[in-house]
C-alpha cells in the first residue's frame, strides 16, 4: 500500500517440468510395438506473471466510495494435450472495474453498489487451445513420428474470449 487507498500486487511463477519418457505399447494386426513416449504436464507455462492495482477514495461523507481496479496477467505459450509437444500462444490479458460502492439507500443500512467491468480491455486474441492430432502420425517418439501421415486435415484451435464488457448491481441489507 504504497499510497492512501491504493493497494499494489503482483506475483510471478517459473515451473520446470519433466515426464521422463513412458515406454507404451500398441498392438496392430497382431504386433506389438513398444515405444517411448512424451508425454508433458498441459496449462503449465514455465513462465507466468500477473499485477493488479487497487485505488479506493471516499465519495460523499456517507461511507460510499469508488472504486477502480485494474489488473494483467501474462502466460507462457505451453502445451494443451499431454502427448504433443505443439504449443498453444503466450497471453496478455488486461481487466478493469470501476464501483461506485455502499451507496446509503435509506437509513436502515442498505446500501448500493454499481459496477462497471471489462474483461480482456484491449480484445487480445489467441489461441489457448492448439490440437495438431489431425495433422500428426498415430505415435510421437522422442523427435520421432510412427505411423502415416496420409488424410491429414491439420491443427486446429480455441481462441480465447473477446473484449466483454457488464454493469452489476448490488443492494445489501
Amino acid at each position: 500500500k504504497p499510497a492512501e487507498g491504493l493497494t499494489l500486487n503482483a506475483s510471478y511463477a517459473y515451473t520446470y517440468t519433466d515426464i521422463p519418457l513412458i515406454p507404451v505399447t500398441y498392438a496392430a494386426a497382431g504386433v506389438s510395438t513398444t515405444v517411448d513416449q512424451k508425454f508433458y504436464i498441459v496449462f503449465t507455462p514455465r513462465n507466468s506473471a500477473s499485477a493488479s492495482a487497487d485505488y479506493e477514495m471516499a465519495l460523499g461523507g456517507n461511507g460510499a466510495a469508488v472504486k477502480f481496479h485494474f489488473d494483467g496477467n501474462y502466460s507462457q505459450s505451453t502445451q494443451a494435450f499431454d502427448q504433443f509437444p505443439t504449443h498453444n500462444d503466450s497471453s496478455l490479458i488486461f481487466n478493469a472495474r470501476v464501483a461506485f460502492a455502499d451507496i446509503k439507500l435509506s437509513d436502515a443500512g442498505q446500501k448500493l453498489t454499481v459496477a462497471f467491468w471489462g474483461r480482456n480491455v484491449f480484445d487480445e486474441q489467441h489461441v489457448f487451445r492448439r490440437d495438431p492430432s489431425n495433422s500428426l502420425p498415430a505415435v510421437q517418439t522422442t523427435n520421432v513420428y510412427v505411423g502415416s501421415i496420409s488424410n491429414t486435415l491439420g491443427d486446429y484451435g480455441n481462441f480465447n474470449a473477446p473484449r466483454t464488457f457488464g454493469v452489476e448491481a448490488t443492494i445489501n441489507f
